[in-house]
């Protein structure tokens, strides 16, 4: 199998320096790629042991570009550095402190807090920066604080907390302490980011309409757009550029210019690596970012 080819490409996450770092779920690995689309590394197979993956479900990097995942399968938080050596892991299949009933998401804050959510246990667990368990917050229930199978999660500038309360079409808010502050509605959210220059929430949804929508920090709608079996997203804090995967290996990229989402979409990860950065080369170039101008490419496998 080429070292590009994915089976169901459903997490991504951005690091410091660039790269993409997607999640290869069926395949049971994680695939890097340098600023230019180039192919640098894999790590993981499938299996219980350190490095290894059974449904790796979520993926983050930290300030450091340590790389976190939610081995799903395995109910477990693997920690590796930025070229995929494996550093540590902590977490084990139950519902005590520091157990976990499944793994959709994971996101870390400004003080290196790994926070996941726990989503057969309809809970978020707050670890610190080696593992160790800190709190919980959330049960089951349509109450404030309360969740129905979270299944996305990330921070502010501020640490709150972000969460995709999925069966009751909310995403709820938290301080970093885990106590609740707010909510607002979106049908069935499956994943959230905030974009770290303007703070707008972006959450994607699965209603059978498969929507993306976008928020000011209050919450207030602004956009919308469609994308086929959205699974994850992310936001490149320097171009901006929105970054989608869908559940059936499709990866699109997205900006927003005057107050209009524009897109364009590739059906293979090569291609869709090319087209973006050729489409920031321009972009950078012209000076056309976030300006009157634009570009709307289509392509077809």
């Amino acid at each position: 199998m080429d070292q590009k080819e994915m089976e169901m490409v459903n997490l991504i996450a951005i690091n410091s320096k660039g790269n993409i770092l997607v999640c290869d779920y069926n395949n049971n690995r994680i695939q890097i790629f340098d600023s230019e689309g180039k192919f640098l590394s894999t790590f993981g197979s499938q299996g219980n042991g350190n490095g290894q993956f059974n449904g790796p479900y979520g993926i983050c990097v930290d300030l450091n570009d340590n790389i976190y995942i939610c081995d799903n399968n395995n109910s477990r938080i693997q920690i590796f550095d930025s070229n995929g050596k494996f550093i540590s892991t902590f977490g084990s299949y139950g519902n005590g402190n520091g157990q976990f009933g499944g793994l959709i998401g994971v996101t870390i804050n400004s003080k290196g807090n790994i926070i996941v959510c726990d989503y057969n246990n309809n809970r978020i667990q707050i670890f610190d920066s080696s593992g160790k368990f800190h709190s919980t917050f959330g049960s089951f229930g349509n109450g404030n604080g309360q969740f129905s199978y979270p299944e996305g999660i990330c921070v502010d500038l501020n640490d709150n907390i972000f969460v995709c309360d999925h069966n009751h079409d909310r995403i709820q808010i938290f301080n970093s302490n885990g106590e609740y502050i707010t909510q607002f509605k979106v049908i069935q959210p499956t994943d959230i980011t905030i974009d770290p220059n303007t703070q707008n929430i972006i959450v994607t949804r699965n209603d059978h309409q498969i929507s993306i929508f976008w928020f000011n920090s209050n919450g207030k709608y602004i956009a919308q757009f469609k994308v086929n079996k959205p699974t994850d997203i992310t936001i490149d804090p320097d171009t901006q550029n929105i970054i989608v995967t869908g559940s059936d290996n499709q990866i699109s990229i997205f900006w927003f210019c005057n107050n209009k989402i524009q897109h364009q979409q590739s059906t293979s990860f090569e291609l869709f690596l090319f087209f973006v950065y050729l489409i920031q080369a321009i972009d950078q170039f012209y000076y056309l970012r976030f300006h009157s101008f634009s570009f709307l490419f289509f392509f077809v496998c």
